[in-house]
């Protein structure tokens, strides 16, 4: 899955990123 939607794992872990943050 994250090798199909690369994009969608970025988000997901941006958005990970701002949440800890």
């Amino acid at each position: 899955m994250q090798v199909l939607r690369p994009k969608l794992h970025i988000k997901a872990l941006q958005m990970e990123k701002c949440h800890i943050d």
